[in-house]
């Protein structure tokens, strides 16, 4: 999965975020296929990242479509 070179800096800048935790990797796919997901972890597995995410992924691509319309 490519995020956006943008989305990838910042991570690491403001986050500290530089490679995804186990419930990310496994979750990330599953919400960016808009599949349902039902999870459960523990406090600091990145369940609100993950979402976080996928929402900036998924207006980035509606983004990118949008212009590439308009071009």
């Amino acid at each position: 999965m490519l995020f956006d070179q943008a989305i990838v800096e910042a991570l690491k800048a403001k986050l500290d975020i530089i490679t995804p935790t186990s419930f990310q990797s496994q979750a990330l796919p599953i919400i960016l296929e808009e599949r349902d997901l039902v999870a459960k972890a523990s406090h600091g597995y990145g369940k609100t990242v993950s979402l976080c995410l996928a929402a900036l992924f998924k207006a980035y691509e509606i983004r990118l479509s949008t212009s590439l319309r308009k071009s």
